[in-house]
């Protein structure tokens, strides 16, 4: 079933590719050409260094759980952080922080001296993870003449469910709470109604459950702790423009991800609130060929967005549960990336 399932999406993804694959210009067709500035200008310590400092706390987890499996959980956790854009401070430092943070969280705010180490806490407990099954048993069936049969076997499930809290540094005060849940399924003939399966077999299937866990709900917390990149050149040429942005390979750029952009734009004071800046989201585009360490280029197809973008505007990596720069999934729980893996 799961060779169809993919056998189809490639199939279905060869068709829609084939209308639309991206014609954007490649960079030495283009020419740099003069824009305005965006009403809200970055200022130079953005520019030069993006992303949130961010502390990730030893990962708790409950008495029937592996220690292996919370370790598994802050290591993928860490990786797409840092795939992401952002600052993981060291894990020593955040040992040493997690009483801190434990205090700061019940009284909601972060007390301390000095220099703060982080923008962000985040906080996780894996909460359970199992396997359960079910056995069918031999059936034969009739179709056109022909006798067809359907062996015994066992279907696998493993799951795993892994609360996630974010907080802003020092207010304590939360990004966010979710709960990460993902499942692995296997199947095997056998006539053994009690489905034995190998401690190492469904050690795998777990750790495959947690992988699912974080990987399909990360874009959760990566969304509004996505960095702020910025437009820095526009270039124009006859197949269409492209935009120079400090977002690079060192965080989490590459060709064909998707990026969102935006303006920020400054309410002004009024007799009962104070000015303020707040974002509008403008549109998307796609980051082309040719990235950099700290630069890339992103093509935006649509020309009425081309004309309303401006130096300093933001630029943001698109986070789905496809994974990071990703469209959303072909069909609910796949997506083409993975299953062509």
């Amino acid at each position: 079933m799961k060779n169809l399932i993919k056998a189809t999406a490639i199939s279905t993804l060869a068709l829609a590719l084939t209308g639309c694959m991206s014609s954007g210009p490649k960079v030495a067709e283009t020419r740099v050409v003069n824009f305005p500035d965006a009403q809200v200008m970055p200022t130079p310590e953005q520019v030069r260094d993006p992303g949130f400092r961010v502390v990730v706390t030893p990962v708790k987890y409950s008495s029937d759980v592996p220690s292996s499996i919370a370790e598994r959980v802050y290591g993928q956790v860490e990786s797409l952080l840092l795939k992401s854009g952002n600052k993981v401070i060291d894990r020593d430092l955040a040992r040493q922080l997690q009483q801190e943070l434990i205090v700061a969280e019940e009284e909601g705010r972060y007390n301390t001296q000095g220099v703060l180490a982080a923008d962000i806490a985040i906080m996780a407990k894996v909460e359970s993870v199992g396997v359960s099954y079910d056995f069918t048993e031999r059936r034969t069936e009739r179709d056109d003449g022909e006798t067809k049969v359907y062996p015994a076997h066992c279907d696998f499930k493993a799951t795993s469910s892994v609360d996630v809290k974010a907080y802003y540094l020092p207010s304590m005060q939360p990004v966010g709470t979710w709960k990460f849940e993902g499942s692995e399924l296997s199947s095997t003939e056998t006539s053994n109604s009690r489905c034995p399966l190998s401690d190492g077999a469904m050690s795998s299937m777990v750790n495959e459950a947690t992988t699912d866990a974080v990987e399909s709900n990360m874009h959760q917390l990566l969304t509004p702790l996505a960095p702020n990149f910025y437009v820095l050149e526009r270039r124009d040429g006859e197949s269409g423009t492209l935009f120079r942005t400090n977002l690079g390979t060192s965080k989490g750029a590459q060709a064909g991800a998707k990026v969102k952009i935006f303006k920020m734009e400054k309410i002004p004071a009024s007799e009962y609130t104070k000015e303020k800046i707040t974002r509008v989201e403008l549109g998307e585009g796609e980051i082309v060929e040719g990235v950099g360490t700290d630069m890339s280029y992103v093509y935006v197809s649509d020309k009425n967005l081309v004309n309303q973008i401006r130096r300093g505007h933001v630029i943001q990596l698109r986070h789905s549960e496809c994974g990071i720069g990703e469209g959303d999934a072909w069909l609910p729980g796949f997506c083409i990336n993975k299953i062509i893996k």
